[in-house]
């Protein structure tokens, strides 16, 4: 008879890092989280304190539980009362009695010979500090990361990627193929959607932490709880990464959230091509989400078998099963009204059986902010209106076509109040080039405003398709629009 291997407890690590080298500790964080997820390990930093919490009584308490500890090397840490009081002890202590071992990890160049750190295993173990960026950083720091773990676990063995057969090489290629061909390139949404504008904005985001249940708390708990600006530049990808693949995106209507998760679509596209054993994107509509079906994994596997995708259900239930996927869910708000709070529920559910894979999705702000509970997700990020600045640039990368446009906003607060949404400054750029001031609409309300733009917009795309049969009128293909919008959203089609 089979003996049954017990289960190892978690081992504990105490992370220390200076307060400038946040970027690190998160970055290493990421890498750990599979080690965390599997239960393998729990990783203490000054992070996860949470605000009303004694730091030094916590830092202590982790320091007693430890089975290693991390030093990340830079000149800022080094530099520190944090080393110089709290930590070179602990060094001290290591090399003369033998105490908990201590792993300094090398991210800057700096003089750590001097300082006490000499005799110790460094990592990486080529001697030279973690590089700075990119996909190279995060090569060396997933071998830094198996590297710790073996030294907690000698008996430990790297796994090695599964090799894939010729059906499930040509499966993931196909499927990996559809997502780039339905969502991005040409005649793809995202590429649609940037052709329409004449600058890509760099949209402001804005941190949520409150508008989530996240269930990984003690991993990932942000020391300020409030909503907090993103610094200028930040990448959607790089939001994405720091919340471990778990991240909900909100915004106002017209703010581009739809464009904003397939641009994250594109990046993750281009590593799932690079490497077989990365989960691959798949973009969902979740209009067509009805609570009819079993489980969320069963809604999934529909999606996959339909016309867009054309994946069996074999297929399609194997890769959810083995975790091959990253369902990137557009349109939280789109489900019907009553069944929203359903859909949030199961997608909870998914989450939990899932062991929290990488999960997107983006919803309204409004219709988010009705629902009862929240999502259990890592982070959340709010897309905020355009500045005055923004739209500026936008309409002055244009070579004097916009002029008018320009001076309409200036003078018609309504108007500017529109303009700070991309799609509606997307949509008046495009209805009202080369325009006069007197081909702008008279309103009585703001409805009506966005009424009579969208008729002038429908009215210039329509004289622009060169193909459009004159027989035709505008009345009549604005008819026509309006009955298959219609149907569109009765039969939950929004795209």
């Amino acid at each position: 008879m089979q003996q049954k291997t017990e289960k190892k407890p978690p081992y504990r690590i105490f992370l220390s890092s200076a307060p400038e080298d946040d970027e690190w500790c998160r970055r290493l964080m990421v890498h750990f989280q599979p080690f965390i997820r599997q239960e393998k390990l729990k990783v203490w930093h000054q992070g996860l304190v949470e605000p009303g919490i004694s730091a030094p009584e916590e830092r202590t308490r982790a320091l007693q539980k430890a089975d290693l500890i991390i030093l990340l090397l830079t000149p800022e840490y080094l530099a520190s009362d944090l080393y110089a009081i709290e930590d070179a002890p602990l060094v001290v202590g290591s090399q003369q009695d033998g105490g908990v071992q201590v792993v300094p990890i090398l991210c800057k160049e700096c003089s750590w010979e001097i300082m006490g750190l000499a005799d110790l295993q460094r990592l990486p173990d080529t001697g030279s500090p973690v590089p700075q960026a990119g996909e190279e950083r995060d090569a060396v720091l997933k071998q830094v990361v198996n590297d710790v773990y073996h030294l907690l676990d000698p008996d430990w063995i790297v796994p090695t990627p599964h090799s894939l057969s010729y059906d499930e090489r040509r499966n993931r290629r196909l499927l990996l193929q559809q997502v780039r061909t339905t969502w991005i390139e040409k005649g793809g949404m995202l590429e649609q959607s940037l052709q329409r504008t004449a600058v890509h904005l760099a949209l402001r985001l804005q941190e949520r932490p409150d508008a989530l249940d996240n269930p990984w708390t003690r991993q990932v708990q942000e020391l300020v709880r409030s909503p907090h600006m993103r610094s200028p530049g930040t990448s959607i990808l790089q939001v994405y990464d720091e919340a471990y693949g778990q991240l909900l995106i909100l915004g106002e209507p017209g703010a581009g959230k739809t464009t904003l998760l397939l641009e994250l679509t594109r990046d993750l596209l281009k590593r799932a091509e690079r490497a077989e054993d990365v989960p691959m994107p798949v973009v969902f509509n979740l209009s067509s989400w009805n609570s009819q079906h079993p489980s969320f994994a069963s809604w999934m596997i529909e999606e996959l078998k339909s016309s867009k995708y054309q994946i069996s259900r074999q297929v399609a239930a194997a890769w959810i099963e083995q975790h091959q996927l990253i369902p990137l869910l557009d349109g939280l708000d789109e489900v019907p009204e009553p069944l929203q709070e359903a859909c949030m529920q199961a997608i909870n559910a998914y989450q939990q059986e899932q062991q929290h894979s990488p999960l997107v999705v983006s919803c309204r702000s409004k219709d988010y902010e009705k629902l009862v509970s929240h999502l259990k997700l890592s982070k959340a990020v709010r897309i905020l209106p355009l500045t005055d600045e923004q739209i500026e640039t936008y309409l002055a990368q244009d070579q004097g076509h916009l002029d008018t446009v320009r001076t309409m906003l200036h003078q018609d607060q309504e108007l500017l109040k529109l303009a700070r949404q991309p799609l509606m400054l997307s949509i008046l750029t495009l209805a009202y080039q080369n325009s006069t001031v007197a081909d702008f609409p008279a309103y009585n309300s703001p409805e009506q405003l966005q009424r009579v733009i969208f008729a002038d917009y429908v009215r210039c795309m329509l004289q622009r398709r060169e193909e459009l049969p004159s027989w035709i009128s505008f009345t009549q293909a604005q008819s026509w629009l309006h009955t298959i919008a219609t149907n569109l959203q009765r039969n939950k089609q929004t795209v």
